[in-house]
């Protein structure tokens, strides 16, 4: 099964620049430590979400759960690196807000 509306999915600038690539971010810091060694840099977004874009419409959802503000999908698979190599599987957690409404990262990170 693959997330509703997969090709259409949102991946927010800021989502990455100040969670999931800021070393310094409470949560978001050892993901960074991962993502940053795989060559994913704040001065390079649009490869991370290109990256992200292509985990989603590539990989089958792993997990569902429904939530008050949405369903929420974790998807799980290779990620393609700035280089063209495939990582370690990384679950991404995506959420659609509505029926109809854009599947929108929430977070990702290295399952190990």
């Amino acid at each position: 099964m693959k997330v509703p509306l997969h090709p259409m999915a949102i991946v927010p600038d800021e989502k990455l620049r100040a969670y999931l690539l800021d070393s310094n971010h409470a949560v978001g810091g050892p993901k960074a430590v991962f993502f940053r060694r795989l060559g994913f840099t704040p001065d390079r977004l649009q490869d991370f979400a290109e990256a992200l874009r292509k985990h989603i419409n590539a990989c089958e959802v792993s997990e569902v759960t429904t939530m008050p503000f949405g369903v929420v999908y974790a998807v799980e698979g290779p990620v393609e690196t700035p280089a063209g190599k495939s990582t370690r599987v990384v679950r991404s957690v995506w959420i659609v807000e509505s029926e109809g409404s854009p599947p929108r990262l929430v977070t990702a990170y290295p399952i190990d």
